[in-house]
């Protein structure tokens, strides 16, 4: 089965790809972590059960180690655009 134009995330990962007017698609470790798909030991997303569950790694968001970071910038709701989302945090 080939997956085309389907991405995979958390809620963080949603609500900052739609904040930033679909800009951004990232997610923060703590939040990966909770999807077991990632490797705790090197923060990315294990090879070996993606091959084992048929996930296309390029439909995943990218990880970014810290919870704070830049995220993006929003950029869909007017009287917010221009803030910084500087920090995701899950749970």
């Amino acid at each position: 089965m080939e997956l085309k134009n389907v991405c995979f995330g958390t809620i963080d990962t949603w609500l900052t790809y739609m904040l930033t007017n679909k800009n951004s698609f990232i997610t923060d470790s703590s939040n990966a972590s909770r999807t077991n798909l990632m490797n705790l030991e090197t923060f990315q997303w294990e090879d070996s059960i993606l091959k084992l569950l048929d996930i296309p790694i390029e439909s995943l968001a990218s990880i970014s180690k810290s919870s704070n970071n830049d995220f993006g910038t929003v950029t869909s709701i007017p009287h917010l655009k221009g803030v910084k989302i500087g920090c995701l945090i899950g749970d």
